[in-house]
């Protein structure tokens, strides 16, 4: 492997922007959600992060760590570290493949010049392969014929190995100084990018030898395959240009010019885009699979790299290499998708059994109310959930009213509004009122009265009425 320039960067924090929505009488403020394309997390794992790949038979990511010789493995599920695989001191993993017929996983151990075998069910280390190469900087998997193919930098080849038996079963040559290869599933054969002959090699996985050779490949070093496309995404390290080629033709089609140090590329099986690790920023570039143009960045970790996308959650995790001029132990996983907006409630109307309008914090001689309600969601209301004097939340419908409920105290009414996925409103709307007793009415009566200002008779008069009233009630 060749190491990789450290440069000075600025390390900028992802911000995540929580907005409210303001509310009168019954409607809750609303916290905010995570938007498509942002960091929701950051996880600290080994010492120099680089390759990283998602196992879909578990749903975990691993990520290589080439200065503490482990390899993390991130829970889809949680996105929290959940083991750490200690390699033998030495080895340097840079790059990993999955095999799926055998459920294992493969590191690519650049100064080792070897391949270690990892159990996917177990997380544990099942053996070390010899390389018939040195500097193992890149590793593929050929899913047609199940051989692994570990990339030697040092010597120009590419080592098959067959993943029935963990063993070398030959040797490929390539070009110079190659990094990294890719599997075109669409005709079987496993791209290798040359980064000091600029080319890409092209193997027959069939016969495990060279067919083609593409010419006019900016410094390429990672590559990664877009079905939805047919099209190889090439990053090109220090020329700062993704290259495109078309494997229908094995040819350079395109280039997008401008990115800083693209080292690492990713395909997003749910939208065909493809996002790139800018080794010398702290962001991530973000390639339509339709228009081949740079749409969008994501502020991320300083001097990331690889991007792997996990289908079931639709999250990309992106190794985060360098950190202020050191190397960096964190990989940044980002959000594709908006997070769906919880449902809201509010409360419109409550009316008393005689029809007359109850306030929010009023109060009423009925012991029949009536409420009316509507709910809010972005994915669309399924339905709705009372209750009533802080008992158990049901199901219920607009209107809902109660009838025959206690006077002389208050009461309290909620609503939330639960969505068509089944997330319910954290923040329900709340109606709050007190039934008077008849004496307490007079009471109230009595004192509005003393703020009346009335004539002197009238005042008497309405005096001496509302306190036989008092004393008759």
């Amino acid at each position: 492997m060749k190491k990789q320039g450290l440069t000075t960067f600025m390390l900028f924090f992802p911000v995540l922007v929580f907005s409210t929505v303001s509310s009168r009488m019954l409607l809750i403020g609303r916290v905010g959600v995570a938007q498509a394309d942002s960091v929701i997390a950051t996880r600290t794992v080994g010492t120099g992060p680089y390759g990283d790949l998602y196992d879909p038979a578990n749903g975990n990511v691993y990520v290589a760590n080439i200065f503490s010789d482990s390899v993390s493995v991130i829970s889809g599920s949680t996105n929290s570290v959940i083991a750490t695989i200690s390699l033998p001191a030495g080895d340097t993993p840079r790059e990993l493949a999955y095999d799926s017929a055998n459920g294992d996983i493969y590191t690519a151990n650049v100064y080792s010049n070897s391949i270690s075998v990892i159990d996917g069910r177990t997380n544990t280390l099942l053996t070390t392969i010899p390389s018939s190469g040195s500097i193992v900087d890149g590793i593929a998997y050929d899913a047609a014929n199940n051989d692994i193919y570990a990339v030697n930098a040092g010597s120009g080849t590419v080592s098959a190995i067959s993943g029935a038996t963990n063993t070398v079963i030959g040797t490929i040559p390539v070009g110079s100084d190659s990094y990294e290869a890719t599997y075109d599933p669409a005709n079987g054969n496993i791209y290798v990018a040359n980064r000091g002959s600029g080319t890409v090699s092209v193997i027959d996985g069939s016969k495990n030898a060279v067919i083609d050779i593409i010419i006019g490949v900016a410094d390429p070093v990672q590559l990664v395959f877009n079905p939805s496309n047919g099209y190889i995404y090439v990053a090109g390290h220090f020329s700062n240009i993704v290259s495109i080629i078309d494997t229908r033709t094995n040819s350079v089609i395109g280039t997008l010019n401008g990115l800083p140090d693209p080292s690492g590329v990713g395909y997003d099986s749910a939208n065909g885009n493809i996002y790139v690790g800018n080794h010398g920023s702290n962001f991530v570039s973000i390639i339509s699979g339709q228009t081949n143009k740079v749409i969008g960045t994501v502020t991320v970790g300083s001097g990331p790299v690889s991007p792997v996308f996990d289908p079931v959650n639709h999250n990309f995790y992106v190794t985060d290499f360098h950190s202020n001029e050191q190397p960096g132990n964190t990989v940044s996983v980002i959000s594709t998708t908006a997070s769906p907006q919880a449902p809201d409630t509010r409360i419109t109307s409550a009316l008393d059994g005689n029809g007359a309008a109850v306030q929010n914090g009023g109060t009423t001689l009925s012991t029949s109310i009536q409420f009316t309600f509507t709910g809010t969601s972005s994915v669309g209301v399924g339905g709705f959930e009372c209750s009533l004097d802080g008992g158990t939340f049901s199901h219920c419908t607009s209107p809902t009213g109660f009838n025959n409920l206690a006077a002389g105290r208050q009461h309290n009414f909620q609503a939330r509004a639960v969505d068509i996925s089944g997330n319910r409103d954290p923040t329900p709307a709340t109606f709050t009122w007190e039934i008077l007793t008849p004496i307490q009415r007079i009471q109230q009566l009595i004192q509005l009265r003393h703020g009346m200002h009335l004539d002197p008779v009238t005042d008497r008069i309405l005096d001496i009425r509302l306190n036989i009233a008092l004393q008759f009630g």
